[in-house]
């Protein structure tokens, strides 16, 4: 594991931890943390992913973790950015092929990894866990009661909310952020993307509903498959263990 930095468009530094492999020119997965996270306790996954030939690289979105810019700015738009920039910085590496880049991510960070396929061509493949697709209904089961629908006028009004993060910790978000993510539309996301999906979701989800992810496989027309496992929102324990064998799987077959 190693240290990486990188300047996304807005000029922030994003802090990341690039892992490689023992091979030349390896493919290389990006990994993209949920809504209020971070880069950190990735090293299970990425370890996996060296072991089968692929490097890793997990960073914080801007306004996470140790990266530059603020919480309160963050926007969907932004964060597929962050990505871009993450992208750019791995394929600029003498240690990875810049033609066998997957991404992956967890709820917000599976959203952000679906919307970067559309844009973004050099990504090869996919794996999002409990991924978001549907900001409208998500917003309503959060915790925080600053962030439900019905409130929204008040969050309108003061510009911002508070949100609960995983670790418990209130952060404020800008207005701007349901502003932005209310342009997203699942069905025109699935239509652009071209390479291969694999979606994995706990069916006793209660942030991200696991029919968020049915809908999805089904609005999909490029290789694709849905695994479902019963856990939460968050994987733990087997449920981890799942989680990082159908990635490792996943992203073999189709970047090796």
């Amino acid at each position: 594991m190693q240290e990486a930095q990188f300047v996304n468009n807005r000029g922030e530094k994003l802090a990341g931890i690039f892992c490689r492999t023992e091979k030349e020119k390896a493919p290389c997965v990006i990994i993209c943390h949920g809504l209020g996270s971070s880069k950190d306790n990735k090293e299970p996954l990425m370890k996996a992913f060296s072991e089968g030939g692929l490097a890793s690289m997990a960073f914080d979105f801007s306004g996470h973790g140790e990266s530059q810019g603020s919480f309160e700015k963050l926007t969907v738009t932004n964060a597929v950015a962050d990505s871009k920039a993450a992208i750019d910085y791995v394929s600029s590496l003498a240690s990875v092929d810049a033609n066998r880049i997957g991404i992956m991510g967890h709820s917000f960070g599976g959203s952000v990894s679906l919307l970067a396929a559309t844009i973004d061509k050099r990504i090869k493949s996919i794996v999002a866990s409990a991924p978001v697709t549907d900001f409208n209904e998500t917003l309503t089961l959060l915790a925080d009661f600053d962030t439900r629908m019905g409130n929204l006028a008040v969050w309108k009004a003061k510009g911002y909310t508070h949100y609960l993060s995983y670790d418990q910790k209130y952060l404020k978000l800008g207005y701007t952020f349901l502003e932005d993510v209310m342009k997203y539309d699942a069905k025109n996301l699935a239509k652009k993307i071209k390479c291969p999906v694999l979606l994995i979701h706990g069916n006793k989800d209660k942030i991200v509903p696991m029919h968020q992810s049915e809908k999805m496989l089904n609005l999909l027309s490029c290789e694709k498959d849905l695994k479902k496992l019963e856990c939460g929102h968050y994987f733990e324990e087997q449920d981890l263990k799942n989680l990082i064998e159908f990635s490792q799987n996943w992203f073999i077959k189709w970047l090796s």
